[in-house]
């Protein structure tokens, strides 16, 4: 699943602020908080990387992990 593919299928109850998908990728490994909107207090991290294929952008990059935020660090 891609960063995209999340994006459509479960952007009605979570939400990245300032998340723009479209944008280019500047790292292989990154992380991306999204928020539940109803509850703001449950947050999960999806831990994002470079297909084998490529990707230009980070809504093209592949989800490999999610996990709740709890106990997990941030990584700009």
């Amino acid at each position: 699943m891609t960063v995209y593919d999340f994006v459509a299928q479960y952007s009605d109850n979570w939400e990245c602020e300032g998340l723009d998908p479209s944008i280019p990728r500047s790292n292989d490994l990154f992380f991306l908080d999204f928020k539940y909107k109803k509850n703001n207090k449950m947050v999960i991290e999806l831990v994002c990387v470079e297909p084998p294929s490529g990707a230009e952008t980070i809504g093209d990059t592949v989800v490999v992990k999610v996990r709740p935020w709890e106990n997990v660090r941030n990584v700009t």
